[in-house]
C-alpha cells in the first residue's frame, strides 16, 4: 500500500484482498442482520471494478515500478498541490510532468509528482 498524499495506492493483490475481506465482513453482517455503509460498499464496488478494468479514471499506478520506487521513501504531491506551490495551473504541472521537467508517476487519473523533484524545480527557478 502506498500513500500519494491524498490518494492510496494498493497492488492488485492488496486490492484482491480487500474486495474478498469486504464480502466476507457482508456475509458476517447480514447473517447478524446488519449490512455495510453505502461507503464501504463503494469503497468494495470501487476497487472491485478497477480490478476488472471497468474504471479507467481511478487512481492506481500503470506499472508496479512506480510503486516500487514510491515504496523506497519519495514523497508524492498531487498536481493540484504542485500548482498552488508553483502558482500555475494544474495542466501546467501536468506538461511540465510531461516535458519531463518535473519528475512524475503517471496515474489513470493524472500524475503524482515527486515533492524532490518540485522542490528542485522551484530552486532553479530561483536561481535565474
Amino acid at each position: 500500500m502506498l500513500n500519494l498524499n491524498g490518494y492510496i495506492a494498493v497492488t492488485h493483490d492488496e486490492a484482491r484482498q480487500l474486495v474478498s475481506a469486504v464480502d466476507n465482513l457482508a456475509t458476517l453482517a447480514k447473517q447478524r442482520g446488519y449490512s455495510l455503509s453505502p461507503g464501504v460498499r463503494a469503497i468494495r464496488n470501487t476497487l472491485a471494478d478497477i480490478l476488472t478494468g471497468a474504471d479507467a479514471s481511478s487512481p492506481v499506478a500503470e506499472d508496479r515500478s512506480a510503486l516500487e520506487l514510491a515504496a523506497q521513501g519519495t514523497a508524492w504531491i498531487t498536481t493540484t498541490e504542485a500548482a498552488h506551490r508553483l502558482s500555475i495551473t494544474p495542466n501546467g504541472v501536468r506538461d511540465l510532468c510531461r516535458r519531463g521537467r518535473l519528475y512524475a508517476v503517471k496515474l489513470k487519473s493524472g500524475y503524482a509528482v515527486a515533492a524532490d523533484s518540485l522542490d528542485e524545480y522551484v530552486n532553479e527557478r530561483k536561481d535565474r
